[in-house]
């Protein structure tokens, strides 16, 4: 059996989208601070800044969140993982290697990058649109 691209795009593909889709029903996976704490850190790091600025010391702010959580690294490897699998797929087609494995690696290359993406801004315009009904009921009451 020789190698085979388009294989490999599938695996690849299916790896992102399954990646993907675990991401978006069992996610986030980073814990995030609750409102008090965050809320506690900003008051506390104002207080800090006047009281530097009060003595003239120079105020320096830290920055605390880590570059990479568990959030960030699975929407990486899901638009690596389904970019890699549209190269294969290309280079397979190019091979002239089996036309439906070809297309079924670019499908699901093309699905797992769509999903994150079209899920991630549905869920910015849920987060809107609750945002103004609340507000919209907060007017009306």
């Amino acid at each position: 059996m020789k190698f085979s691209f388009a294989i490999l795009g599938q695996l690849l593909g299916g790896f992102a989208l399954l990646l993907a889709l675990v991401h978006f029903w069992a996610g986030p996976f980073t814990p995030t601070p609750s409102l008090e704490q965050t809320v506690a850190e900003k008051v506390s790091s104002v207080r800090e800044a006047a009281l530097g600025a009060l003595k003239g010391e120079r105020f320096q702010e830290v920055d605390q969140t880590p570059r990479f959580d568990a959030d960030r690294i699975a929407h990486i490897l899901v638009a690596v993982c389904g970019g890699f699998a549209l190269i294969f797929a290309s280079i397979a087609f190019s091979r002239r290697e089996p036309s439906r494995l070809v297309i079924v690696a670019t499908v699901l290359g093309v699905a797992a990058i769509t999903f994150q993406l079209f899920s991630f801004y549905v869920m910015m315009i849920v987060a809107a649109a609750a945002v103004f009904i609340i507000g919209l009921l907060g007017l009306l009451g």
